[in-house]
């Protein structure tokens, strides 16, 4: 259901609510009316928290619990679980590896795709700033799970690649010089 259906279906409750209010006697309607208004703003106010407020709140706390400074640490581990492969991503960035992440734009860099767990032939997006919150990741073969494995390991490389040229940029317009270099 799109955003713009979920409007006009409030719209179409609200409007017919009111409009059976005026036909009918306006104070036997009035407590119920005044009822459901207040819970439409309890619903809206709980969408937009957990929606908007509370991924930020959670990425800024996952960002001051990392340390300031030093490399990108990323380890991988298998294990078989009945059915399922599952790939355990275990990734250590620092406050200036995420800041360089999103500077770069690196955000919604594709590391790999993943089918859903429960819908068949949906397929997830595992991107770089997937990195700071999902640790491990099911597959239904050991052959997806080592393609992702090899898609992830070679993506991060460039991912990598990508933020230490965003913090070079960033440290040359701290320092207000530019300086290029070219081996032959």
């Amino acid at each position: 259901m799109s955003e713009g259906e979920v409007k006009f279906g409030a719209f179409v409750i609200v409007t017919g609510f009111i409009s059976y209010a005026i036909y009918t006697n306006w104070a036997q309607i009035a407590p119920y009316f005044w009822g459901v208004v207040v819970a439409a703003c309890v619903i809206i106010a709980t969408g937009i928290f957990f929606l908007i407020i509370y991924p930020k709140l959670r990425e800024k706390r996952l960002i001051s619990k990392s340390k300031h400074s030093g490399p990108m640490e990323v380890s991988l581990r298998t294990e078989h679980r009945g059915s399922k492969w599952r790939l355990h991503i275990d990734a250590k960035l620092s406050q200036e590896d995420i800041n360089a992440l999103k500077r770069s734009g690196m955000e919604d860099y594709l590391l790999f795709e993943y089918p859903h767990p429960k819908l068949e032939g949906v397929n997830h997006q595992y991107c770089g700033i997937t990195l700071l919150y999902v640790r491990k990741v099911d597959f239904p073969s050991m052959g997806d799970m080592e393609v992702a494995k090899q898609q992830l390991l070679q993506r991060l490389y460039t991912m990598r690649n990508v933020m230490e040229r965003s913090k070079e940029q960033e440290a040359q317009e701290i320092r207000g010089t530019t300086e290029e270099r070219y081996e032959i």
